[in-house]
């Protein structure tokens, strides 16, 4: 996709950069970063680490001895393991065993604060449902009894998807999928997205056949002058995950 063609010009940029740095320099903006990912992924989920406890803990690990004497405790040394082994070593097999050993790391007490919870498995019918609340619920995830079958499908696909970049959508089509994604009024139809995007009916439609054939859009049961497109979901990802990968243009 175009952002992470961005993303990996950036990189390119940034790993010529720092070829041009002594090593000591180049040691210390490693760290840096390292550092910064830690800190910032923990915040994403509410967990506000101290930046120099994370500092010193990863220098310890990765062997350097200039990153202050600040010591880090167990919360700390648990998400700085998990993610030196993410990010270091990424080019190993992302397995169920891998999953449960970074969350061993999470929560070496086998206590989330005060209250006990499962560690290093798949989360058990008797814990109910998972679901991302505030005032209504935004997001359940799979029961119990799916948890194990929908996982080895997901690492299925991680492990044998294509080294290349999906082929890139153009501008209305990207368009087209963000309005869908931050929640389209009604239903998208031919017209709709020819007024959305700013195109002819024709162009439109071509556009609709190539999401269609990317899988990225479905067509709805409803046909003839009333078809309707939507995104495709989450009750057509094992179907996927099972054939083909998404195909380029």
């Amino acid at each position: 996709m175009i952002v992470r063609r961005i993303e990996r010009l950036l990189q390119g940029r940034l790993l010529g950069r720092m070829e041009g740095l002594g090593f000591q320099l180049r040691a210390e903006a490693r760290l840096t970063t390292l550092t910064s990912d830690v800190v910032n992924s923990s915040a994403i989920e509410g967990e506000r680490l101290d930046a120099g406890q994370v500092r010193s803990s990863i220098a310890w690990r990765l062997g350097m001895d200039f990153a202050g004497t600040a010591s880090a405790d167990r919360n700390v040394e648990g998400v700085v393991e998990m993610m030196l082994d993410a990010t270091q070593q990424y080019s190993e097999p992302l397995a169920e065993e891998r999953l449960f050993a970074w969350h061993g790391a999470l929560f070496p007490t086998g206590r989330s604060g005060m209250r006990p919870i499962t560690v290093g498995a798949w989360r058990p019918a008797e814990a109910g449902a998972m679901q991302a609340v505030s005032e209504h619920v935004h997001f359940e995830a799979s029961s119990a009894d799916r948890l194990k079958h929908e996982m080895a499908m997901f690492l299925k696909w991680f492990e044998t998807r294509s080294a290349m970049d999906p082929a890139p959508v153009n501008e209305r089509r990207r368009l087209a999928i963000n309005r869908l994604l931050d929640g389209f009024e009604g239903k998208l139809s031919t017209s709709k997205y020819a007024k959305l995007t700013k195109c002819s009916a024709d162009t439109a439609l071509r556009d609709i056949k190539d999401l269609i054939d990317r899988r990225i859009l479905v067509r709805e049961a409803s046909g003839g002058r009333s078809t309707s497109y939507r995104l495709n979901g989450l009750e057509d990802l094992g179907r996927i995950i099972e054939g083909d990968s998404i195909k380029g243009p």
